[in-house]
């Protein structure tokens, strides 16, 4: 398909994503096996009723593994993804703590930290 459309062969760098909540510690873990698998970015999702617990997700892997490869993270607010567990829906000042966090952390980039908006017409 990409011949057709004009492209030519080329390599990509992929990122690992990671979809459930874990502890730090198991975070690293797996931020660690990724790495040694090739990997140099990896996305996270959080979606931990527990604000801090977010928080210490992300920080604290950015802190451990940060330094070889970008972390990023799915907050998952404007596509639920509660098909497995139930999530909080996040209000601005939640987002707003927590992007300023990541920003803190020197994460590399955050999706969908608020819900969607939608209007009547």
């Amino acid at each position: 398909m990409y011949e057709l459309l004009g492209g030519k062969p080329c390599k990509i760098k992929l990122y690992a994503s990671a979809g459930e909540v874990k502890t730090p510690h198991d975070r690293i873990a797996e931020a660690e096996a990724r790495y040694a698998e090739g990997f140099r970015a990896m996305k996270l999702r959080v979606h931990d009723f527990d604000e801090a617990m977010d928080i210490r997700q992300v920080t604290e892997t950015a802190k451990a593994v940060g330094h070889k490869m970008k972390i990023g993270v799915d907050a998952n607010q404007g596509w639920r993804v509660t098909a497995v567990a139930d999530a909080p829906l996040w209000d601005l000042e939640r987002a707003k703590r927590f992007v300023d966090a990541c920003a803190d952390a020197g994460v590399a980039w955050v999706e969908e930290p608020c819900p969607w908006i939608t209007t009547r017409t």
